[in-house]
């Protein structure tokens, strides 16, 4: 199974849930930085939640289908078509070989995830298909894609043959057919604000009383200077007591550092294993989809918790997703 890039769109990537366990040779985790999007993509086509995908930024890409497949998206909402048709979020949708799906702009939000049964279909590097631009790592020849390119899926699970013949078997002569039910993603809170949790990190003392009032207190904008590395913030100027210099030290997806310019950077899927500013916070890993939904100008503001607290969130969204695993299956069984 194929399909061919007709327009790549602003920057697509094939992401899976990262390279965990290459950060002590220096190697970058990537993968989707929404990770919830991802899981539940792939598991509305019948793939494993690690199966590799089209993570898409800003603007998505015109795809061909040289091969009859299933796919969906989940995350940001994007305007997407085939033969004319919106095609809805958290979907799977059935589309017959030589039909294209062209996704346009995302909105209320900023990337979304594209799976299809069987996965993408890349060499792994390190355990991992996903793609680190800047060190040409992994994913479609360590690059986004491009117009011309040619991609492969992998072989279709049990689960993904099953409903893709279900489908198939109802869609007569049309050229795709949507499943008669959808997920209804948890929603973020609305812009223009998002408060984001964090829990504080190893130099959140060497910040005066003053500062880390401010830090909890000001809303902060996003930056046009923000990546996949990281996300820039302006609006306020943090010091620290003690700004001595500093071995390089661990940072992660989530972590907040405070550069000598006093703006937060907060580092996302692509970061480096390590870094040598002041590791102020850290964000807690159930709010990390927010996060990958924000935009430049949007404004977010702060919110200190406890570890106990960041447990409790993590557990609850792992049971959200659980129970939304369970009625996946059900309505792949039964609809």
């Amino acid at each position: 199974m194929s399909f061919r890039v007709i327009r790549a769109g602003q920057l697509t990537t094939v992401q899976d849930l990262g390279r965990q366990g290459a950060q002590r040779w220096g190697v970058s985790v990537s993968g989707a930085i929404d990770p919830v999007a991802l899981r539940l993509a792939n598991w509305l086509v019948g793939n494993s939640e690690s199966a590799a995908a089209l993570e898409i930024t800003w603007v998505g890409p015109d795809l061909l289908f040289e091969s009859d497949a299933l796919v969906a998206y989940c995350g940001a909402e994007c305007v997407a078509h085939v033969a004319g048709q919106p095609v809805p979020r958290g979907c799977p949708l059935w589309i017959r070989a030589g039909e294209r799906l062209s996704m346009g702009s995302v909105h209320r939000g900023a990337r979304t995830v594209l799976a299809i049964a069987g996965g993408i279909d890349v060499p792994p590097v390190l355990g991992s298909r996903s793609t680190h631009v800047r060190s040409r790592l992994g994913g479609f020849h360590g690059r986004r894609l491009m117009g011309g390119d040619h991609l492969t899926v992998g072989e279709l699970s049990e689960d993904s043959t099953r409903y893709m013949t279900l489908l198939q078997s109802r869609v007569g002569t049309s050229s795709f057919l949507r499943a008669n039910w959808s997920l209804h993603e948890p929603e973020g809170p609305p812009v223009p604000l998002r408060v984001l949790r964090v829990i504080r990190g190893a130099h959140w003392d060497q910040l005066s009383p003053r500062a880390q009032q401010t830090f909890r207190e000001s809303s902060l904008t996003v930056s046009s200077q923000s990546d996949r590395t990281g996300i820039r913030l302006e609006g306020i100027k943090l010091t620290l007591v003690e700004d001595s210099d500093r071995f390089s030290e661990a940072v992660v997806c989530g972590t907040i550092q405070l550069p000598p310019g006093g703006q937060p950077i907060l580092l996302l899927a692509d970061c480096a294993p390590t870094g040598g500013y002041a590791r102020i916070a850290h964000l807690i890993a159930a709010d990390q989809p927010l996060v990958a939904q924000l935009r430049p100008g949007e404004t977010v503001q702060f919110e200190v918790v406890t570890m106990d607290v960041a447990r409790e969130q993590l557990r609850q969204q792992a049971a959200e997703l659980h129970r939304l695993r369970l009625m996946i299956r059900l309505k792949q069984e039964t609809s």
